[in-house]
């Protein structure tokens, strides 16, 4: 899996060292998603040990750490972590995982007794490895294995943010076009600000404009100006955004949505530098670096005839992709406690239990960043942390309204909390409370008053329930197609939990 094995001598790269690998290899790393000390949170440790073909350890006294700045800040010291270790083996291209002698280990939510073996595709997409119930880290293989010298603004310790910030040193250092590509709220804002602010551009004007908001019939004017009298209402001479954004950057946002008409226009400017103001008699000459976002399938676009594809292939100069957020889960609480720091706020770690961590780490996070800083907003206004309702309603989360996880009105009575003891929950009762909470782990567990691993046994008891072995890939591909692609819906609607659901398209060979 790896080369040049001789290339790495410690647990911890230093950004700046010569030896870091190329970024062409995968290796693993440890990012920290909670821990006591929130000052810790984000920062990553690389299991150099397993490139050398050794058994990595990760307890309270190693590995080393470091923070976004390439600053080592030691191990994880935690006094609930255990000084027993939990070893990392190498087999092929998957990792074995042996848990301490003493002290709980959980993997996406379950304890893991015996050991476990991850997958090149769990270990790509990031599992989430709870440490005594006090810190949580997330386990990847990565090709970005230290940070760069920058971040640009960028608050992420993931891969994908990481290339994202090479991306933007890129851009940085040549003025064609960029094409930032990726859902909505995942940030493309903020990165065309970042291009900008670090490229030779920085001291004039940045200037963003939505597309989908210009009427077609006003649009070319209010892009590339009017002068006096150009059509009604037009009673003096303007530049339009192109005009404001001369000698510096303008960002073109949801640029799909560009008008039929204005499209040639707009390839004419990039391609000439010059812009025809409406009514004008000729052609002005602008210095405009253009940066343009969209969450839509351009390629799509133009064969439907939507997008022209020379302008496509003229923005496309560099493309950008931010990864949604829930692809990259090492991001999810270094940006929460982020915003709850914003304007002089306090992260206090009383805000969020150890099972809230677990449940935003899980989350699909619809409404990607833009929906995790309503979290944050909601927490910092003093409100306790909900976790969305299942079903389609989950969804509604990305217009910033959250719902509690219980069903108000429930013919099931909830039961009380009763600690560990499951042995008095009826099959019946512990079907219903799976089905209100949509078959969510956590939360099913917070209602039934039981711990995780507990309600996981207490499943295999219950013979009413479904085995995600038991689902065929018809049956899985059938229930996509009536619920969409958010695999939790999906998961409900075959009486699953998500895990479950994924572990056995994993198997199947379907897409996750």
């Amino acid at each position: 899996m790896f080369d040049g094995m001789d290339t790495l001598e410690s647990d911890t790269l230093e950004p700046s060292s010569p030896r870091a690998k190329p970024a062409n290899v995968r290796v693993a790393v440890l990012s920290i998603a909670w821990h006591p000390d929130v000052r810790r949170i984000g920062q990553r440790a690389v299991l150099s040990r397993l490139v050398l073909g050794e058994v990595a350890l990760l307890s309270r006294s190693e590995p080393e750490f470091v923070d976004v700045t390439g600053r080592a800040d030691g191990p994880l010291r935690d006094p609930h972590v255990s000084r027993s270790p939990i070893r990392f083996t190498m087999q092929g291209d998957a990792i074995a995982i042996d848990p301490p002698d003493t002290g709980l280990l959980e993997i996406d939510g379950s304890e893991v007794r015996g050991g476990r073996v991850l997958g090149a595709p769990e270990l790509a997409s990031g599992v989430v490895v709870g440490i005594s119930r006090s810190v949580i880290v997330v386990l990847r293989t990565v090709t970005a294995a230290a940070f760069g010298k920058r971040s640009h603004g960028l608050v992420g310790s993931s891969d994908a943010t990481e290339h994202v910030r090479r991306g933007i040193e890129v851009a940085a250092r040549h003025g064609d076009p960029v094409l930032l590509l990726g859902e909505s709220g995942t940030g493309k804002e903020r990165i065309a600000a970042a291009i900008h602010a670090a490229s030779p551009r920085a001291s004039g004007p940045f200037v963003a404009v939505n597309m989908a908001t210009l009427a077609p019939s006003t649009a070319a004017a209010e892009l590339f100006g009017h002068s006096r009298g150009a059509f009604t209402g037009a009673e003096g001479t303007h530049g339009g955004y192109f005009g404001r954004a001369d000698g510096g950057t303008l960002l073109l946002d949801e640029i799909a949505d560009t008008p039929p008409a204005v499209q040639p226009m707009l390839l004419r400017a990039l391609e000439s530098g010059e812009v025809e103001p409406v009514g004008a008699r000729g052609t002005r000459k602008v210095d405009v670096r253009v940066v343009a976002a969209t969450d839509r399938d351009l390629a799509r676009a133009v064969s439907e005839g939507h997008f022209r594809l020379p302008l496509l292939h003229r923005l496309s100069a560099q493309e950008i992709l931010m990864a949604p957020l829930r692809e990259r889960r090492e991001d999810v609480m270094p940006l929460l406690t982020s915003f709850l720091r914003d304007d002089g706020g306090v992260v206090d770690t009383r805000m969020l239990s150890y099972d809230d961590v677990c449940d935003l780490l899980a989350r699909p996070w619809p409404g990607n960043v833009r929906e995790l800083r309503n979290v944050a907003r909601r927490l910092r206004h003093g409100e306790t942390y909900a976790r969305p309702a299942p079903g389609p309603e989950r969804g509604s989360t990305a217009h910033g309204t959250e719902r509690s996880g219980t069903t108000h009105g429930s013919e099931e009575p909830r039961p009380p909390a009763s600690g560990e003891n499951a042995g008095v929950i009826s099959d019946e009762t512990l079907a219903a409370t799976l089905r209100r909470n949509g078959f969510q782990i956590g939360r099913t567990a917070r209602d039934l008053g039981i711990a995780r691993n507990t309600l996981y046994k207490r499943m295999e008891r219950c013979a009413g329930l479904r085995r995600g072995r038991d689902l065929s890939a018809d049956e899985i591909a059938r229930s996509r197609a009536e619920v969409g692609p958010d695999l939790d819906h999906v998961a409900a609607k075959l009486e699953v939990s998500p895990r479950a659901l994924r572990l056995r398209m994993r198997e199947l060979g379907l897409e996750v």
